[in-house]
């Protein structure tokens, strides 16, 4: 007699959730980091000594498209921070708490404003990870790693308010203060404060994004898996 298999616990969905939780767990994501792979599926290699072990810039290229009546190759070239290498598995799920925290507040507000504040604990959270000394260091290398990390763009990158492609140099974060740094004020910041990108911040607020299932996302536990998930979700 055949036998019914049911599906993997790993491999669950929000269907049976109710229509409130499923809304709360997914994510709009900016559509570029995902098309040019920002994020390395590696781990975090911090505090290279050796001059020769340095991360290396990550160039890819992508297939040619038109642009203003010419073809071109696009390509990106990501420069990564000599001490902190490139964005990793990690600083992506991270990345995809931030988001979840955006979402969230231009669902309420409409659109989304610099700075963007949130507490470590308010991302640790976010992410089911406990408030344990080494992870609100981890984020801190997180919010370092997007705001020294560069990004040129050959035709790769879209503004969507601009209906161009861009041939630029630029980052992901514009900057970030840290708890318990000063603001531009002179008070001490008593969360984390992130300044989106120009381009980024256009491109949320205009919907140039689309949905992650961010509870199905939190299920993946390889790095290869986090990578390709975005591109198989789209």
């Amino acid at each position: 007699m055949a036998k019914a298999f049911a599906a993997p616990a790993q491999q669950a969905t929000l269907a049976g959730l109710p229509e409130t939780d499923r809304a709360r767990d997914f994510v709009k994501l900016e559509k570029n980091l995902n098309y040019i792979s920002f994020f390395s599926p590696s781990k975090s290699k911090r505090g290279k000594k050796d001059p020769a072990s340095a991360p290396r810039v990550r160039t890819i290229t992508y297939p040619p498209r038109e642009v203003d009546g010419k073809m071109v190759c696009p390509r990106t070239t990501i420069k990564p921070d000599a001490q902190l290498g490139l964005p990793t598995t990690a600083d992506r799920d991270k990345y995809m708490a931030s988001m979840k925290i955006v979402t969230d507040r231009k669902a309420k507000l409409g659109q989304v404003q610099n700075p963007i504040g949130f507490t470590t604990y308010e991302l640790l959270k976010g992410l089911g990870l406990t408030d344990a000394g080494f992870h609100y260091e981890e984020v801190n290398q997180f919010l370092e790693r997007m705001v020294s990390t560069t990004i040129k763009s050959e035709y790769a990158v879209y503004f969507h308010g601009a209906k161009r492609y861009a041939k630029d140099i630029f980052h992901v974060f514009n900057r970030v203060v840290l708890t318990g740094q000063e603001l531009p004020d002179g008070a001490v910041a008593q969360m984390n404060y992130v300044y989106l990108s120009d381009w980024q911040l256009e491109n949320i607020n205009t919907n140039y994004t689309f949905p992650i299932d961010f509870t199905s996302y939190r299920l993946l536990k390889r790095d290869i898996a986090k990578a390709m998930f975005g591109h198989l979700h789209t």
